[in-house]
Protein backbone atom coordinates (compact mmCIF):
# COMPACT_ATOMS: atom_id res chain seq x y z
CA UNK A 1 0.00 0.00 0.00
CA UNK A 2 1.66 3.37 -0.84
CA UNK A 3 0.59 5.96 1.89
CA UNK A 4 0.67 8.71 -1.11
CA UNK A 5 -2.31 7.43 -1.95
CA UNK A 6 -4.26 8.02 1.12
CA UNK A 7 -2.99 11.68 1.23
CA UNK A 8 -3.72 12.47 -2.49
CA UNK A 9 -7.31 10.89 -1.81
CA UNK A 10 -7.41 13.37 1.89
CA UNK A 11 -7.12 16.19 -0.58
CA UNK A 12 -9.06 14.98 -3.24
CA UNK A 13 -12.03 14.96 -0.78
CA UNK A 14 -11.62 18.37 0.86
CA UNK A 15 -9.95 20.13 -1.67
CA UNK A 16 -8.99 24.01 -1.33
CA UNK A 17 -11.88 26.63 -1.63
CA UNK A 18 -13.02 29.57 0.16
CA UNK A 19 -15.73 30.50 2.23
CA UNK A 20 -19.18 31.09 0.91
CA UNK A 21 -21.27 33.88 2.16
CA UNK A 22 -25.00 33.92 3.37
CA UNK A 23 -27.30 36.21 4.63
CA UNK A 24 -28.24 36.70 8.49
CA UNK A 25 -31.19 38.77 10.16
CA UNK A 26 -30.24 40.06 13.62
CA UNK A 27 -33.44 40.63 14.12
CA UNK A 28 -35.33 37.00 12.97
CA UNK A 29 -34.63 33.55 13.88
CA UNK A 30 -31.16 33.64 15.30
CA UNK A 31 -28.66 31.85 17.23
CA UNK A 32 -28.06 32.25 20.97
CA UNK A 33 -25.21 31.91 23.34
CA UNK A 34 -25.72 27.69 23.51
CA UNK A 35 -26.08 27.73 19.74
CA UNK A 36 -29.09 26.86 19.36
CA UNK A 37 -31.87 28.61 17.52
CA UNK A 38 -34.34 31.17 19.18
CA UNK A 39 -37.76 32.02 17.41
CA UNK A 40 -39.84 34.07 19.12
CA UNK A 41 -42.36 34.69 17.25
CA UNK A 42 -44.49 36.93 19.25
CA UNK A 43 -41.60 39.11 18.58
CA UNK A 44 -41.51 38.37 14.84
CA UNK A 45 -45.42 38.55 14.36
CA UNK A 46 -46.37 40.91 16.94
CA UNK A 47 -50.09 41.09 15.12
CA UNK A 48 -50.59 37.64 15.56
CA UNK A 49 -53.52 35.74 17.15
CA UNK A 50 -54.36 33.24 19.48
CA UNK A 51 -54.54 30.25 17.20
CA UNK A 52 -52.40 31.47 14.67
CA UNK A 53 -49.34 29.09 13.59
CA UNK A 54 -46.22 29.24 11.84
CA UNK A 55 -44.68 26.93 9.86
CA UNK A 56 -40.63 26.77 9.62
CA UNK A 57 -39.15 25.18 6.61
CA UNK A 58 -35.45 24.23 6.37
CA UNK A 59 -33.14 21.96 5.43
CA UNK A 60 -30.31 19.87 7.21
CA UNK A 61 -27.01 18.92 4.95
CA UNK A 62 -25.51 15.28 6.25
CA UNK A 63 -21.86 13.76 4.81
CA UNK A 64 -23.39 10.44 5.61
CA UNK A 65 -26.85 8.26 6.69
CA UNK A 66 -27.44 8.51 10.79
CA UNK A 67 -29.14 10.35 13.20
CA UNK A 68 -29.77 14.11 13.80
CA UNK A 69 -30.11 14.64 17.80
CA UNK A 70 -31.85 18.09 18.69
CA UNK A 71 -32.61 19.94 22.34
CA UNK A 72 -35.91 21.40 22.32
CA UNK A 73 -37.38 24.05 24.27
CA UNK A 74 -41.07 24.64 23.32
CA UNK A 75 -43.02 28.13 24.16
CA UNK A 76 -46.17 27.07 23.23
CA UNK A 77 -47.47 23.42 20.45
CA UNK A 78 -44.59 22.55 18.89
CA UNK A 79 -44.46 19.70 15.99
CA UNK A 80 -40.86 19.23 14.01
CA UNK A 81 -41.30 16.58 11.03
CA UNK A 82 -38.00 15.69 9.34
CA UNK A 83 -38.49 14.27 5.72
CA UNK A 84 -42.13 14.22 6.50
CA UNK A 85 -42.35 12.35 9.45
CA UNK A 86 -43.53 13.82 12.96
CA UNK A 87 -40.18 12.94 14.97
CA UNK A 88 -41.14 15.84 18.16
CA UNK A 89 -45.30 16.46 19.29
CA UNK A 90 -44.78 18.68 22.63
CA UNK A 91 -46.93 17.79 25.41
CA UNK A 92 -48.57 19.67 28.39
CA UNK A 93 -45.21 19.08 30.14
CA UNK A 94 -42.98 20.36 27.47
CA UNK A 95 -45.01 23.39 27.17
CA UNK A 96 -45.24 24.02 31.11
CA UNK A 97 -41.61 23.62 31.28
CA UNK A 98 -39.98 26.33 28.63
CA UNK A 99 -36.80 26.32 30.32
CA UNK A 100 -36.20 22.90 30.03
CA UNK A 101 -34.39 21.11 26.97
CA UNK A 102 -36.38 17.98 25.33
CA UNK A 103 -33.99 15.98 23.69
CA UNK A 104 -34.95 14.84 19.84
CA UNK A 105 -33.52 11.92 17.79
CA UNK A 106 -34.31 11.43 14.11
CA UNK A 107 -33.23 9.34 11.36
CA UNK A 108 -31.35 11.38 8.69
CA UNK A 109 -29.82 10.59 5.20
CA UNK A 110 -26.85 11.45 3.21
CA UNK A 111 -27.51 14.78 1.25
CA UNK A 112 -30.23 16.91 2.19
CA UNK A 113 -32.77 16.63 4.78
CA UNK A 114 -36.01 18.81 4.96
CA UNK A 115 -36.99 19.59 8.43
CA UNK A 116 -40.50 21.74 8.86
CA UNK A 117 -41.77 22.81 12.57
CA UNK A 118 -45.01 23.99 13.63
CA UNK A 119 -45.61 26.27 16.17
CA UNK A 120 -48.81 27.60 17.49
CA UNK A 121 -49.82 30.58 19.37
CA UNK A 122 -51.71 30.18 22.72
CA UNK A 123 -51.84 32.48 25.25
CA UNK A 124 -48.69 31.05 27.11
CA UNK A 125 -46.02 31.92 24.12
CA UNK A 126 -45.69 31.12 20.51
CA UNK A 127 -42.53 29.72 19.09
CA UNK A 128 -39.10 28.12 20.66
CA UNK A 129 -35.99 27.16 20.69
CA UNK A 130 -34.25 24.19 18.52
CA UNK A 131 -30.92 23.02 17.24
CA UNK A 132 -27.83 20.87 18.92
CA UNK A 133 -28.10 18.95 21.85
CA UNK A 134 -24.76 19.28 22.53
CA UNK A 135 -22.57 22.93 22.73
CA UNK A 136 -21.15 23.81 20.05
CA UNK A 137 -22.14 21.14 17.39
CA UNK A 138 -22.59 23.60 15.00
CA UNK A 139 -25.98 22.45 13.06
CA UNK A 140 -26.63 25.47 10.56
CA UNK A 141 -29.85 24.92 9.88
CA UNK A 142 -30.81 28.37 8.65
CA UNK A 143 -29.06 31.18 5.94
CA UNK A 144 -29.67 29.27 2.84
CA UNK A 145 -27.57 29.28 -0.04
CA UNK A 146 -31.21 29.35 -1.95
CA UNK A 147 -34.59 30.00 -1.63
CA UNK A 148 -36.20 26.83 -2.25
CA UNK A 149 -35.55 25.49 1.14
CA UNK A 150 -36.43 27.94 3.83
CA UNK A 151 -39.50 30.34 4.80
CA UNK A 152 -41.96 30.98 7.37
CA UNK A 153 -45.44 30.51 6.88
CA UNK A 154 -47.93 32.61 9.10
CA UNK A 155 -51.20 31.85 8.91
CA UNK A 156 -54.30 30.92 10.80
CA UNK A 157 -55.72 27.58 11.63
CA UNK A 158 -59.12 28.20 10.76
CA UNK A 159 -57.82 29.10 6.87
CA UNK A 160 -56.27 27.46 3.95
CA UNK A 161 -53.27 29.46 3.24
CA UNK A 162 -51.21 31.96 5.38
CA UNK A 163 -48.66 34.61 4.33
CA UNK A 164 -45.33 33.70 3.30
CA UNK A 165 -42.13 35.13 4.70
CA UNK A 166 -39.36 33.68 2.48
CA UNK A 167 -35.92 34.24 4.50
CA UNK A 168 -33.83 36.88 2.22
CA UNK A 169 -31.03 35.36 -0.50
CA UNK A 170 -28.63 37.27 -2.20
CA UNK A 171 -25.29 36.30 -4.19
CA UNK A 172 -22.03 36.47 -2.81
CA UNK A 173 -20.79 40.25 -1.90
CA UNK A 174 -17.81 41.68 -3.72
CA UNK A 175 -14.85 38.94 -4.07
CA UNK A 176 -13.73 38.53 -0.37
CA UNK A 177 -9.95 39.44 0.14
CA UNK A 178 -7.85 36.22 1.57
CA UNK A 179 -7.95 37.81 5.37
CA UNK A 180 -11.66 38.38 5.86
CA UNK A 181 -12.38 42.06 7.22
CA UNK A 182 -13.37 43.16 10.68
CA UNK A 183 -15.59 45.83 9.36
CA UNK A 184 -19.58 45.62 9.73
CA UNK A 185 -20.08 48.01 6.86
CA UNK A 186 -18.28 45.41 4.76
CA UNK A 187 -20.28 42.88 5.45
CA UNK A 188 -24.04 45.14 5.50
CA UNK A 189 -26.36 43.84 2.70
CA UNK A 190 -28.46 47.62 2.44
CA UNK A 191 -31.31 46.21 4.39
CA UNK A 192 -31.89 46.87 7.24
CA UNK A 193 -29.99 44.48 10.20
CA UNK A 194 -29.38 42.49 7.57
CA UNK A 195 -25.85 41.22 7.14
CA UNK A 196 -23.53 38.79 5.22
CA UNK A 197 -21.70 36.06 7.04
CA UNK A 198 -19.13 34.17 5.95
CA UNK A 199 -18.98 30.00 6.47
CA UNK A 200 -17.42 27.05 5.80
CA UNK A 201 -19.82 24.99 3.52
CA UNK A 202 -18.45 22.11 1.96
CA UNK A 203 -15.52 19.62 2.88
CA UNK A 204 -12.70 20.65 5.71
CA UNK A 205 -10.21 22.18 4.04
CA UNK A 206 -9.28 25.76 6.39
CA UNK A 207 -11.38 24.26 9.23
CA UNK A 208 -10.42 24.29 12.98
CA UNK A 209 -10.99 21.28 15.51
CA UNK A 210 -9.39 18.90 17.17
CA UNK A 211 -8.98 15.53 14.67
CA UNK A 212 -8.09 18.32 11.84
CA UNK A 213 -4.88 19.19 14.05
CA UNK A 214 -3.80 15.46 14.20
CA UNK A 215 -4.74 14.62 10.32
CA UNK A 216 -2.54 18.09 9.15
CA UNK A 217 0.18 16.97 11.57
CA UNK A 218 0.05 13.46 10.11
CA UNK A 219 0.20 14.67 6.55
CA UNK A 220 3.19 17.22 7.55
CA UNK A 221 5.01 14.69 8.35
CA UNK A 222 4.60 11.83 6.12
CA UNK A 223 5.50 15.74 3.52
CA UNK A 224 8.68 16.27 4.75
CA UNK A 225 9.70 12.94 5.48
CA UNK A 226 8.83 12.12 1.33
CA UNK A 227 10.14 15.80 0.25
CA UNK A 228 6.15 16.00 -1.47
CA UNK A 229 6.02 19.47 -2.01
CA UNK A 230 2.04 18.91 -3.28
CA UNK A 231 1.11 17.56 0.52
CA UNK A 232 3.56 20.47 2.21
CA UNK A 233 1.73 23.29 0.04
CA UNK A 234 -1.73 21.69 0.74
CA UNK A 235 -1.07 21.52 4.82
CA UNK A 236 0.17 25.09 4.46
CA UNK A 237 -3.11 26.11 2.59
CA UNK A 238 -4.97 24.78 5.24
CA UNK A 239 -3.31 26.63 8.40
CA UNK A 240 -2.73 30.12 6.31
CA UNK A 241 -6.74 30.11 6.00
CA UNK A 242 -7.11 29.66 9.65
CA UNK A 243 -5.01 32.27 9.95
CA UNK A 244 -6.17 34.59 7.94
CA UNK A 245 -9.91 34.26 9.18
CA UNK A 246 -9.25 34.21 12.70
CA UNK A 247 -9.38 37.57 13.44
CA UNK A 248 -12.95 37.46 12.03
CA UNK A 249 -14.37 34.54 13.79
CA UNK A 250 -13.64 36.69 17.07
CA UNK A 251 -15.10 39.77 15.57
CA UNK A 252 -18.40 37.29 14.41
CA UNK A 253 -19.22 36.21 17.88
CA UNK A 254 -18.67 39.37 19.50
CA UNK A 255 -20.96 41.08 17.00
CA UNK A 256 -23.48 38.44 16.60
CA UNK A 257 -23.49 36.58 19.65
CA UNK A 258 -23.91 33.00 19.73
CA UNK A 259 -21.85 30.59 17.06
CA UNK A 260 -19.39 32.55 15.26
CA UNK A 261 -19.89 30.96 11.37
CA UNK A 262 -16.52 30.38 11.39
CA UNK A 263 -14.04 28.96 13.73
CA UNK A 264 -16.60 28.37 16.31
CA UNK A 265 -14.68 26.33 18.82
CA UNK A 266 -11.89 28.72 18.82
CA UNK A 267 -13.70 31.67 18.92
CA UNK A 268 -16.02 30.49 21.91
CA UNK A 269 -12.78 28.47 23.33
CA UNK A 270 -13.87 26.78 27.33
CA UNK A 271 -11.44 23.61 26.49
CA UNK A 272 -8.47 21.95 25.15
CA UNK A 273 -9.81 20.03 22.49
CA UNK A 274 -10.90 23.71 21.20
CA UNK A 275 -6.94 25.00 20.81
CA UNK A 276 -4.17 22.47 21.63
CA UNK A 277 -4.17 20.15 18.60
CA UNK A 278 -4.54 22.45 15.85
CA UNK A 279 -2.18 24.88 17.97
CA UNK A 280 0.23 22.33 18.42
CA UNK A 281 -0.12 21.56 14.01
CA UNK A 282 -0.17 25.20 13.75
CA UNK A 283 3.75 25.99 15.97
CA UNK A 284 5.30 22.47 13.79
CA UNK A 285 4.15 24.28 10.54
CA UNK A 286 6.05 27.24 11.40
CA UNK A 287 8.99 25.39 12.55
CA UNK A 288 9.19 23.05 9.58
CA UNK A 289 6.89 24.64 6.13
CA UNK A 290 8.06 28.17 7.18
CA UNK A 291 4.07 29.19 8.04
CA UNK A 292 4.06 32.77 8.42
CA UNK A 293 1.97 34.88 10.73
CA UNK A 294 1.28 32.39 13.77
CA UNK A 295 1.85 34.62 16.71
CA UNK A 296 -1.75 35.84 17.10
CA UNK A 297 -3.58 32.21 17.28
CA UNK A 298 -0.34 31.01 19.10
CA UNK A 299 -0.62 33.92 21.45
CA UNK A 300 -4.42 33.42 22.06
CA UNK A 301 -3.86 29.82 22.28
CA UNK A 302 -1.03 29.99 24.84
CA UNK A 303 -3.19 31.99 27.40
CA UNK A 304 -5.96 29.58 27.43
CA UNK A 305 -3.85 26.72 27.92
CA UNK A 306 -1.62 28.31 30.76
CA UNK A 307 -3.61 30.98 32.22
CA UNK A 308 -7.30 29.85 31.85
CA UNK A 309 -8.08 26.20 31.25
CA UNK A 310 -9.68 25.22 34.23
CA UNK A 311 -7.30 23.17 36.89
CA UNK A 312 -7.81 21.28 40.18
CA UNK A 313 -5.91 22.42 43.22
CA UNK A 314 -2.74 20.06 42.52
CA UNK A 315 -2.38 21.76 38.99
CA UNK A 316 -4.25 18.94 36.42
CA UNK A 317 -6.33 20.15 33.75
CA UNK A 318 -9.77 19.01 34.02
CA UNK A 319 -13.29 19.56 32.08
CA UNK A 320 -14.69 21.66 34.98
CA UNK A 321 -17.35 23.75 33.72
CA UNK A 322 -18.23 23.43 29.58
CA UNK A 323 -20.95 24.45 27.29
CA UNK A 324 -21.28 20.46 26.88
CA UNK A 325 -22.34 20.29 30.20
CA UNK A 326 -22.15 16.12 30.06
CA UNK A 327 -18.27 16.27 30.25
CA UNK A 328 -18.17 18.59 33.30
CA UNK A 329 -16.22 18.08 36.63
CA UNK A 330 -14.27 14.92 34.66
CA UNK A 331 -10.43 14.11 33.57
CA UNK A 332 -10.01 12.73 30.49
CA UNK A 333 -7.03 10.87 28.91
CA UNK A 334 -7.56 12.57 25.81
CA UNK A 335 -6.61 15.55 27.16
CA UNK A 336 -3.03 14.63 27.50
CA UNK A 337 -2.58 15.07 24.18
CA UNK A 338 -4.70 18.42 23.53
CA UNK A 339 -2.66 19.96 26.43
CA UNK A 340 0.84 18.93 25.47
CA UNK A 341 1.50 18.40 21.89
CA UNK A 342 0.62 22.33 22.19
CA UNK A 343 2.82 23.01 25.05
CA UNK A 344 5.72 20.90 23.71
CA UNK A 345 5.69 22.93 20.51
CA UNK A 346 5.58 26.17 22.83
CA UNK A 347 8.47 24.89 24.35
CA UNK A 348 10.54 23.80 21.26
CA UNK A 349 10.06 27.67 19.63
CA UNK A 350 10.81 29.62 22.93
CA UNK A 351 13.17 27.60 25.09
CA UNK A 352 10.87 28.45 27.46
CA UNK A 353 11.36 25.45 30.13
CA UNK A 354 7.97 26.26 32.11
CA UNK A 355 5.97 24.62 29.25
CA UNK A 356 7.57 21.38 29.53
CA UNK A 357 7.33 21.21 33.49
CA UNK A 358 3.92 21.83 32.87
CA UNK A 359 3.80 18.50 30.75
CA UNK A 360 5.57 16.67 33.31
CA UNK A 361 3.03 18.07 36.07
CA UNK A 362 0.12 16.93 33.84
CA UNK A 363 1.10 13.28 33.33
CA UNK A 364 1.73 12.92 36.68
CA UNK A 365 -1.38 14.38 38.15
CA UNK A 366 -2.91 12.38 35.32
CA UNK A 367 -1.50 9.40 36.63
CA UNK A 368 -2.64 9.74 39.88
CA UNK A 369 -6.27 9.76 38.75
CA UNK A 370 -6.18 7.60 36.01
CA UNK A 371 -3.41 4.78 35.94
CA UNK A 372 -4.51 1.21 36.62
CA UNK A 373 -1.91 -0.75 38.19
CA UNK A 374 -3.12 -4.47 37.71
CA UNK A 375 -3.31 -3.57 34.30
CA UNK A 376 -0.83 -1.14 33.63
CA UNK A 377 -3.60 1.01 31.48
CA UNK A 378 -5.02 4.05 31.96
CA UNK A 379 -8.94 4.38 32.44
CA UNK A 380 -10.06 6.82 30.17
CA UNK A 381 -11.85 9.45 32.63
CA UNK A 382 -11.88 10.14 35.96
CA UNK A 383 -15.29 11.55 37.52
CA UNK A 384 -15.16 13.65 39.94
CA UNK A 385 -19.00 13.02 40.58
CA UNK A 386 -18.49 10.35 41.47
CA UNK A 387 -14.68 9.87 42.83
CA UNK A 388 -13.69 7.74 40.81
CA UNK A 389 -12.23 6.63 37.40
CA UNK A 390 -14.09 4.77 34.76
CA UNK A 391 -11.78 1.68 34.95
CA UNK A 392 -12.58 0.99 31.11
CA UNK A 393 -8.98 1.16 29.16
CA UNK A 394 -10.49 2.90 26.28
CA UNK A 395 -8.10 2.25 23.23
CA UNK A 396 -7.62 5.62 21.88
CA UNK A 397 -7.49 7.40 25.35
CA UNK A 398 -4.49 5.09 26.01
CA UNK A 399 -2.91 6.03 22.47
CA UNK A 400 -3.10 9.60 23.15
CA UNK A 401 -1.35 9.41 26.53
CA UNK A 402 1.23 7.11 24.82
CA UNK A 403 1.43 9.52 21.69
CA UNK A 404 1.89 12.28 23.54
CA UNK A 405 4.10 11.38 26.11
CA UNK A 406 6.68 9.79 23.95
CA UNK A 407 6.43 12.96 22.02
CA UNK A 408 7.57 14.84 25.31
CA UNK A 409 10.00 12.14 26.18
CA UNK A 410 11.80 12.57 22.99
CA UNK A 411 12.64 16.30 23.57
CA UNK A 412 13.10 16.00 27.23
CA UNK A 413 15.74 13.95 28.13
CA UNK A 414 16.04 15.19 31.72
CA UNK A 415 12.19 14.91 32.95
CA UNK A 416 11.29 12.96 35.80
CA UNK A 417 12.38 9.28 36.42
CA UNK A 418 8.79 8.48 36.87
CA UNK A 419 7.47 9.47 33.40
CA UNK A 420 10.06 7.34 31.79
CA UNK A 421 8.91 4.03 34.12
CA UNK A 422 5.39 5.24 33.55
CA UNK A 423 6.29 5.28 29.59
CA UNK A 424 7.56 1.59 29.96
CA UNK A 425 4.88 0.84 31.99
CA UNK A 426 2.26 1.95 29.66
CA UNK A 427 4.04 0.24 26.56
CA UNK A 428 4.53 -3.12 28.94
CA UNK A 429 0.33 -3.08 29.55
CA UNK A 430 -0.32 -2.39 25.87
CA UNK A 431 1.94 -5.15 24.45
CA UNK A 432 0.29 -7.59 26.63
CA UNK A 433 -3.10 -6.82 25.36
CA UNK A 434 -2.00 -7.03 21.46
CA UNK A 435 -4.34 -9.80 19.85
CA UNK A 436 -3.39 -12.31 17.71
CA UNK A 437 -4.55 -10.44 14.47
CA UNK A 438 -1.84 -8.19 15.21
CA UNK A 439 -4.14 -4.80 16.17
CA UNK A 440 -5.31 -3.58 19.41
CA UNK A 441 -8.85 -3.76 20.76
CA UNK A 442 -11.68 -0.75 21.12
CA UNK A 443 -11.44 -1.97 24.91
CA UNK A 444 -8.12 -3.28 25.00
CA UNK A 445 -9.15 -5.59 28.02
CA UNK A 446 -11.95 -7.19 26.40
CA UNK A 447 -11.32 -9.77 23.49
CA UNK A 448 -15.08 -9.30 22.45
CA UNK A 449 -14.63 -5.87 21.23
CA UNK A 450 -13.75 -4.75 17.78
CA UNK A 451 -10.34 -4.47 16.33
CA UNK A 452 -9.90 -0.10 16.53
CA UNK A 453 -7.16 1.59 13.26
CA UNK A 454 -6.54 4.54 15.55
CA UNK A 455 -5.17 3.13 18.69
CA UNK A 456 -3.43 0.58 16.75
CA UNK A 457 -1.80 3.12 15.04
CA UNK A 458 -0.55 5.19 18.04
CA UNK A 459 0.93 2.22 19.85
CA UNK A 460 3.21 1.53 16.32
CA UNK A 461 4.08 4.83 16.26
CA UNK A 462 4.89 5.40 20.33
CA UNK A 463 6.90 1.41 20.47
CA UNK A 464 9.25 2.70 17.54
CA UNK A 465 9.53 6.04 18.07
CA UNK A 466 10.24 5.13 21.53
CA UNK A 467 13.01 2.72 20.28
CA UNK A 468 14.00 5.14 17.85
CA UNK A 469 15.11 7.52 21.31
CA UNK A 470 15.92 4.79 23.55
CA UNK A 471 12.61 4.87 25.46
CA UNK A 472 12.06 1.22 24.64
CA UNK A 473 14.34 -1.75 24.03
CA UNK A 474 14.33 -3.14 20.67
CA UNK A 475 13.35 -6.50 21.76
CA UNK A 476 9.22 -7.14 21.07
CA UNK A 477 8.51 -3.90 20.90
CA UNK A 478 9.85 -3.66 17.10
CA UNK A 479 8.26 -7.18 16.03
CA UNK A 480 4.82 -5.74 17.57
CA UNK A 481 4.62 -2.67 16.03
CA UNK A 482 5.86 -4.11 12.42
CA UNK A 483 2.94 -7.38 13.07
CA UNK A 484 0.37 -4.58 13.62
CA UNK A 485 1.36 -2.11 10.60
CA UNK A 486 1.05 -5.42 8.40
CA UNK A 487 -2.53 -5.89 9.77
CA UNK A 488 -3.13 -2.03 9.50
CA UNK A 489 -2.08 -2.48 6.02
CA UNK A 490 -3.94 -5.84 4.94
CA UNK A 491 -7.62 -4.67 6.85
CA UNK A 492 -7.73 -0.96 7.57
CA UNK A 493 -6.28 0.61 4.20
CA UNK A 494 -7.81 -0.18 0.39
CA UNK A 495 -6.14 0.56 -3.00
CA UNK A 496 -7.90 3.87 -2.99
CA UNK A 497 -6.34 5.65 0.08
CA UNK A 498 -9.67 4.71 2.43
CA UNK A 499 -8.49 4.07 6.18
CA UNK A 500 -10.91 2.20 7.53
CA UNK A 501 -12.08 0.72 11.25
CA UNK A 502 -11.62 4.09 13.02
CA UNK A 503 -13.63 4.70 15.95
CA UNK A 504 -16.11 7.94 15.88
CA UNK A 505 -15.48 10.70 18.18
CA UNK A 506 -16.89 9.34 22.19
CA UNK A 507 -18.52 11.01 25.56
CA UNK A 508 -17.45 8.25 28.46
CA UNK A 509 -19.24 5.82 30.43
CA UNK A 510 -18.44 3.38 33.24
CA UNK A 511 -19.69 0.47 31.08
CA UNK A 512 -17.42 -1.14 28.38
CA UNK A 513 -20.29 -1.93 26.15
CA UNK A 514 -20.84 2.03 25.65
CA UNK A 515 -17.34 1.78 23.92
CA UNK A 516 -17.95 -1.16 22.17
CA UNK A 517 -21.38 0.14 20.88
CA UNK A 518 -19.24 3.08 19.61
CA UNK A 519 -19.56 2.72 15.57
CA UNK A 520 -16.58 3.02 12.78
CA UNK A 521 -16.04 5.61 10.06
CA UNK A 522 -14.34 5.49 6.65
CA UNK A 523 -11.65 8.11 6.90
CA UNK A 524 -12.87 9.33 10.14
CA UNK A 525 -10.25 12.28 11.00
CA UNK A 526 -9.86 10.90 14.47
CA UNK A 527 -7.21 8.04 12.45
CA UNK A 528 -5.94 9.10 9.25
CA UNK A 529 -3.48 11.40 10.18
CA UNK A 530 -2.57 9.04 12.93
CA UNK A 531 -1.73 6.03 10.56
CA UNK A 532 0.33 8.54 8.62
CA UNK A 533 2.33 9.91 11.63
CA UNK A 534 2.67 5.88 12.09
CA UNK A 535 3.99 5.10 8.67
CA UNK A 536 6.75 7.32 9.14
CA UNK A 537 7.80 5.96 11.62
CA UNK A 538 7.61 2.54 9.90
CA UNK A 539 10.00 3.96 7.13
CA UNK A 540 12.13 5.14 9.42
CA UNK A 541 12.64 1.80 11.75
CA UNK A 542 13.05 0.09 8.46
CA UNK A 543 15.37 2.45 6.54
CA UNK A 544 17.63 2.74 9.92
Amino acid sequence: MNMNTVCERYMRDNPPRGVVCRIYQKSAVHRVSDYRYRADFNEIFPDSAIGDFVWLFTSYKSPCNGALTMAVNCFGPMNILVNGVSVFVSDIFCERNPDTPNVVHAKIHEGINDISIRFEKTAAGFGGIFGTHIGKWNYIFLNPLDTTREGVLWGNLNETGGELHPRLYYPSPKPLPSRLPVDEQFWQTGFPDTFWRPYYDEGLFGQWNYPLGVTLRGLMRFAILHASADIALYVRAHLQMCIDTFEYALFDKAHYGGAASIHNLLAGIDSLDDCGSMGATLLEAKRTLSLQGTERISDYVCDYIMNRQARRSDGAFWRKEQMHSFQNETLWADDLYMATSFLREKFIESGERKYLEECFNQFLRYKDYLYIPSQKLFSHVYDFRRGKATQVPWGRGNGWALYSLCDVLAVAPNAPHELFELFESLCEGVLALQSDDGRWRQVLSDSETYLETSCSAMFIYAFLKGIRHSLLPKDGYASAALRAWKSLKENALDCDGNVLGVCTGSEFSFSKSYYASLGTRINDTHGVGIVLAAACEIERYENA
